[in-house]
């Protein structure tokens, strides 16, 4: 379709200069005082030289012919007639080489440094030389006898090279415009305030020499000097281009038009005039070329902004906003964002040099935008890419990425001797009106991952209403809240009794035994269930800091007023599996308690576990610090792992909590009677205090008595009390 529609573009573009340059010749005549003498301001150089770089030396016949039907027309010479085609003919094609060859089919005036080439290259090397052979040919002959060679050559070179700075960009301009489909345009406010600031100028101008007072309309010229620069920093190109030529046109015009009314000295006021047309042109040229400088610049920054300095790919960001952009553009079709993950890179980017896991992502990315077609395609993170495709049938969408995942899969990338074999996964949402992007493009990285579980085809599609991205979406607003509650200050230490069961020699203390437990409040002062958001906590790696905001929270309770004097026996205080591999949590513990004096025994460490252990050494390193700072510690839901024993001899402990599994339903259970007595026989033998979970009557405290245990917790013993009311309720007389 292009290729039938460019000649007629051409040829409509070719024609229409043959009328610009007929009618620029013939207007340039008014620029003279005489019309006998040469123009001021040559135009069709300019719109000739323009044409060249457009549609190429073609526009150099044009020229010579429209110039030669021009100068029969009025009658010069035949000599005359071969020497101005020789010279304008060479200039135009000269000109027009050198620009083409200097500015590599950029547009003039594009920045300040092609603004200099187009000076020096255009007006200067291509139009002094052949314009001086010009006019000394002509000096020869007889014409301008009364003025010196170099004043006419300056002149003569000066009308020239104006009317190229002038109209060369403007007609390059047009003609691009007319060859690639002209599309018309409501003009700008900009361009509304310029025409009526400067019909305002020339109705003034007009005032002044109607009144006989040209001197006022001469000073009125200087106000098209901001004017100009301000069109010229407008960004619209259009403005800047039309009103430079325009506003020459005028000012020499007026110049004219007084010097005819009022019989004034010509050439004086006309070079005069041509002078500060220069200075105007020169102003506001090399003003546009540094305003499109910048803002090339700008757009450089904020497009560096949105790539992906790795692959040159787009970012998240830039991906985020191409999905903004077509959801509006592609209302009508299909539209999806899909997430490809790379699998196992983090082990990629651990073996491998840096080059070739860089390599390796290019590739990928390659490939990637190689097969999914024109759509936005963006490395997110490390090996992982996001695209949003859309069309009219999803199915196109479906076969495109199954070719993707087909041609990546399995496949060996090797460079420079190493070789790493792909394995990807695709997880796709397909997007409805009303969803989220950023939830959607999590929720597309979240489908890659459960994707890469399957072991037949590695890609899932859903919807962002299905059940896995609601779940995900409400595990995340549920990790803002933890976020928020840790830095508003709204979670609550709440504790629960432990009550000793034994008499005699043994007995413990009589003092109260409580466990630390943790509760949250919403931002409407709801409490929230530690089984709701400690799990989220836990997986986003949150559980260090609440460990140690619940660590600070209870030694400052111990050491308040209310608590004073040894009331409290012991408290016990639960930690996770990422504390328990923080080298740093025993020396920030020694420095609490420096800053927060508590007696050490009066405090429980409590180890579950259940909880995920990284690396036991250093777990129990921990303990052993912990233990040796006069602290006890506790294994919690003893006997539900398959690891109890590796516990009960890797660390120090000084207690085990039973867990509630083995309780519940004991009364009537002779299995759960026979492994909770064994359970504090082992206990006994290796002197550590056991604890009886989840006890919720009188029956089951005194059958957990007989079978050995030491202490009970549950909701027969007490309820959980925020510690602020334990003094309170608890401790009073």
């Amino acid at each position: 379709m292009n290729s039938s529609r460019k000649p007629s573009s051409d040829l409509w573009a070719i024609v229409l200069v043959g009328l610009a340059l007929l009618l620029a010749a013939e207007l340039s005549r008014l620029l003279s005082v005489d019309v006998s003498e040469m123009s001021a301001i040559w135009p069709p150089l300019g719109i000739a030289i323009g044409a060249v770089l457009v549609l190429g030396y073609r526009a150099v016949l044009v020229y010579a012919v429209v110039l030669a039907v021009w100068l029969v027309w009025r009658g010069h010479y035949p000599q005359v007639i071969v020497l101005i085609l020789l010279e304008q003919s060479l200039q135009a094609a000269l000109a027009g080489a050198l620009l083409r060859r200097r500015l590599s089919n950029r547009p003039l005036l594009s920045s300040l440094p092609d603004t200099l080439r187009f000076y020096f290259w255009g007006a200067l090397i291509a139009l002094l030389p052949t314009s001086l052979l010009t006019t000394a040919v002509l000096y020869q002959q007889g014409m301008f006898a009364d003025f010196r060679l170099i004043d006419v050559w300056l002149v003569y070179w000066l009308s020239e090279a104006l009317g190229v700075m002038l109209f060369a960009p403007l007609a390059e301009q047009a003609i691009r415009s007319v060859r690639d489909g002209f599309r018309p345009c409501w003009p700008q406010l900009r361009t509304v305030a310029f025409v009526a600031l400067l019909a305002l100028l020339i109705v003034l101008s007009g005032q002044a020499l109607l009144y006989g007072q040209p001197d006022y309309g001469k000073a009125l010229t200087y106000l098209y000097f901001p004017m100009l620069a301000w069109a010229a920093m407008s960004g619209q190109r259009w403005l800047a281009l039309v009103a430079v030529p325009l506003v020459a046109s005028i000012v020499l015009g007026y110049v004219v038009i007084s010097i005819r009314m009022l019989g004034l000295p010509a050439g004086f006021l006309l070079v005069e005039a041509v002078l500060v047309i220069f200075m105007m042109t020169l102003m506001s040229q090399l003003v546009q070329s540094v305003s499109q400088d910048r803002a090339a610049l700008s757009r450089s920054f904020r497009e560096q902004a949105r790539r992906d300095l790795r692959t040159g790919l787009l970012n998240d960001r830039g991906l985020l906003e191409r999905v903004r952009i077509g959801r509006n553009k592609f209302a009508g079709q299909r539209q999806f964002l899909v997430v490809l993950e790379i699998g196992n890179f983090a082990e990629a980017q651990d073996l491998l040099d840096l080059d070739f896991v860089r390599a390796l992502e290019r590739y990928v990315g390659a490939k990637v935008t190689e097969l999914m077609g024109p759509v936005a395609v963006a490395r997110l993170s490390a090996g992982v890419f996001g695209i949003f495709w859309h069309g009219p049938d999803d199915s196109q969408g479906e076969g495109q990425l199954d070719e993707l995942w087909q041609s990546l899969q399995g496949f060996a990338f090797s460079r420079d001797g190493s070789v790493y074999v792909l394995r990807v996964s695709i997880g796709v949402i397909e997007l409805s009106a009303g969803d989220a992007v950023e939830s959607a493009l999590s929720a597309a990285g979240q489908a890659a991952r459960y994707a890469a579980q399957l072991t037949d085809r590695p890609m899932f599609r859903c919807r962002m209403d299905d059940d896995m991205v609601v779940g995900r979406q409400q595990k995340l607003a549920m990790l803002e809240e933890v976020k928020g509650a840790l830095s508003e200050n709204r979670l609550l230490l709440y504790g629960q009794e432990i009550r000793s069961v034994q008499h005699g020699p043994e007995k413990a203390t009589d003092k109260p035994y409580f466990e630390i437990l943790l509760r949250m409040l919403d931002r409407d002062g709801r409490l929230i269930s530690p089984a709701d958001f400690l799990p989220v906590a836990q997986d986003y790696g949150l559980m260090g800091q609440i460990d140690r905001w619940v660590v600070e929270r209870t030694f400052v309770w111990l050491s308040s007023a209310s608590v004073q004097g040894g009331q409290i026996g012991k408290v016990a205080i639960n930690l996770s599996g990422a504390t328990l591999t923080d080298p740093g949590f025993p020396d920030w513990v020694a420095a609490l308690m420096e800053r927060v004096p508590v007696n050490p025994a009066q405090i429980g460490f409590e180890v579950t576990e259940s909880q995920q252990i990284a690396d036991w050494q250093a777990a129990c390193r921990l303990l052993e610090r912990l233990r040796e700072s006069g602290f006890s510690i506790s294994l919690d839901d003893f006997g539900t792992g398959l690891a109890t024993f590796d516990y009960l001899t890797s660390f120090p402990f000084d207690v085990l909590k039973i867990d509630g599994q083995f309780i519940r339903g004991i009364a009537g259970n002779a299995v759960s009677q026979a492994i909770v007595s064994s359970i504090t026989a082992v206990a006994a033998t290796m002197q550590l205090k056991t604890v009886a979970e989840f006890v919720e009557d009188e029956q089951v405290s005194a059958l957990v008595a007989s079978l050995g245990v030491d202490f009970v917790q549950g909701y027969g013993v007490g309820r959980p009390v925020p510690v602020s009311l334990i003094a309170e309720q608890l401790l009073s007389p």
